[in-house]
């Protein structure tokens, strides 16, 4: 699959692998990965061994951020959140 194309979700921009062949590794974005979700009425298969990856570019992630429509969590293992509040397109850069 190592032609599999990596656009951003929002501006269909294509990004090249950050990583070789990697499939939705890019480089300049980020891949999120969801295995269902309780509420969605388009995609929740209740199985572990499926998921839907979606890429956003690095320059529409931070313009949703300024915006107000990303939100940054702190999580422990095996806990609740421990932090939720909105992005401000710094945290993670580290």
């Amino acid at each position: 699959m190592s032609d599999w194309p990596n656009p951003c979700i929002v501006c269909d921009r294509e990004l090249e692998n950050a990583i070789g062949d990697s499939v939705g590794q890019p480089y300049a974005g980020t891949a999120f990965l969801s295995g269902g979700h309780y509420g969605s009425t388009v995609w929740d298969p209740c199985s572990e061994y499926r998921n839907l990856r979606v890429i956003v570019c690095d320059t529409c992630l931070i313009e949703a951020a300024k915006a107000g429509r990303v939100l940054y969590e702190v999580v422990a293992p095996r806990a609740p959140v421990v932090d939720q509040r909105l992005w401000n397109g710094q945290e993670g850069r580290e």
